[in-house]
């Protein structure tokens, strides 16, 4: 779960971006075993407002003809709309439908 926080946000523990002429540094942000109601909290530098999270990918059930549709995307013979409506399905379940509708 590190490197996917790590990947989203840019936070590392002691490693990573050290940051521009003092600004953007990025290290010494994540922080563990921290007395929390939940999973994650996400902290804003600027304005110290917060989310919480709670992540469990196994309530994401995959998309039944997911198999099929790589195969057709990697060999290019997937159409825009099977495409698309792919990434809808799997959005809707994450709670993307405003993204979704901008692609």
């Amino acid at each position: 779960m590190l490197k996917v926080i790590t990947n989203i946000t840019g936070a590392t523990t002691d490693f990573g971006f050290k940051g521009i002429n003092g600004n953007f540094n990025r290290t010494n942000l994540l922080f563990f075993n921290q007395e929390i109601p939940s999973e994650i909290k996400f902290t804003r530098l600027d304005s110290g407002e917060s989310v919480m999270v709670d992540y469990n990918p196994q309530d994401i059930k995959a998309n039944p003809r997911q198999p099929q549709l790589f195969q057709k995307i990697m060999q290019g013979l997937a159409t825009g709309d099977e495409v698309k409506g792919g990434l809808e399905s799997c959005g809707k379940k994450l709670g993307l439908r405003r993204f979704f509708r901008q692609c």
